[in-house]
């Protein structure tokens, strides 16, 4: 597992292959390899609505959840950061907050 962080721009990709893509390249793994799978971690569909070009996120919305031993963190501005984490193990969980 790589220690640095990662940090993605969104552009026009999908931002559920974006952070897929980021956690994968974090754990060293194929992306179809990760557990849990993004379903398991926030509601897929809603990660995307929220960050949405026709949806214009505000540009300091931040979503932060945890992923197969990553710290995600999902700007308004279309950056996605993994940081990989040093717990002893991966909590579930998701905050969303505008600044």
């Amino acid at each position: 597992m790589s220690s640095a962080p990662i940090e993605r721009d969104v552009g026009t990709e999908d931002i559920c292959t974006v952070v897929v893509s980021a956690v994968a390249e974090a754990n060293g793994i194929h992306p179809l390899d990760l557990e849990p799978k993004l379903y398991d971690v926030i509601e897929p569909d809603a990660l995307t609505d929220l960050c949405s070009p026709h949806g214009s996120p505000p540009r300091s919305m931040v979503i932060r959840f945890t992923m197969a031993g990553c710290s995600v963190t999902v700007h308004g501005d279309g950056r996605v950061v993994v940081t990989p984490e040093t717990g002893p193990e991966d909590s579930v969980s998701a905050d969303f907050r505008e600044r």
